[in-house]
Parts: C-alpha cells; structure tokens; sequence
C-alpha cells in the first residue's frame, strides 16, 4: 500500500516502502565469550573473595640425614566487594504508539508490545556492553564505571 509522500510536501502524492534497515551498534562480547569469568547469581549485597597464596619454589640440595628446608603455613586472605546495582529504565508513553507506522510496514500501526520487546532489547544489550567494560576493568586490574574515571575497584 503507498505511504503518504512528506518529502515533497505534497498532500496528495504517494510513494512506496521499498525496504526498511535496521542499523544495529556494534557490540563487544569477546572476553563474554571466552568463558573466563564464571556468573552466578548472590543473595546479598557483598561478596567475599577468599585467596589462600600458593606457593612454587625450587627445592635446595641437602645431604642425607641432614636438616631439611622447611616451609611455613600459607596466607590466606579474604577480600570483600560492595556490589553495586546497575539500574537503568525506558519510559513509554502513549504517543509513542499512537497513530505510528510499524517500523517496515505501510499500513499496519505499531504495537505495544513490539515496543516493548525493542526496548527490552536495547536495555539488554546496554546491560551486556556495560558488563564487558567491568570484565575489562578486572582483567586491568582497575574496574572504572561507565564515565572512564570513577573508580569503582582497585584490585592492586
């Protein structure tokens, strides 16, 4: 079905939907992939990491039935993590969708729930970038928030 043409400001004149593009960002996902970190979900609002040192040393010759060289107790140590919560929403309001052409389509109207799944959709991918930058701050070793300069972790 032909679409009204706004180009020309003409009233009256039509044109057709030829092809709809979606131009989707770029987003980075290899450490994700790498599956070098673990997920899994906590109850509280802190986590403990606890590390015990280990230890690799050369062993010094020493004659038979002589003292042997002696090694202590390893360190351990606990370290503990305020979490933060990462929040971010999407508002819909009506006029959004009132009297709007579907994206792709010439005559059907959009959705709510096309709407909603979009922005779902683009929450999701945000969250997912945003814990890739915290993933490339751990392997830094200093874990920056999403302006580049507040320090959320220094893992020295």
């Amino acid at each position: 079905m032909p679409l009204l043409n706004v180009f020309d400001s003409d009233a009256f004149s039509t044109m057709s939907l030829t092809d709809a593009i979606l131009k989707a960002p770029f987003k980075p996902a290899r450490i994700a992939a790498s599956g070098l970190f673990g997920e899994r979900g906590i109850l509280t609002t802190t986590a403990v990491v606890e590390e015990k040192d280990g230890r690799l040393s050369l062993i010094p010759t020493s004659p038979r039935g002589g003292t042997p060289d002696t090694i202590g107790a390893k360190q351990r140590t606990a370290r503990s993590f305020i979490l933060h919560h990462l929040e971010r929403e999407s508002v819909i309001q009506a006029d959004e969708i009132q009297g709007i052409r579907q994206f792709g389509s010439e005559t059907a109207l959009e959705s709510i729930q096309t709407l909603v799944n979009e922005r779902l959709a683009d929450l999701r991918a945000m969250h997912e970038v945003t814990l890739e930058h915290l993933r490339v701050g751990a392997i830094k070793g200093k874990i920056l928030d999403s302006d580049g300069t507040t320090e959320l972790f220094n893992l020295f």
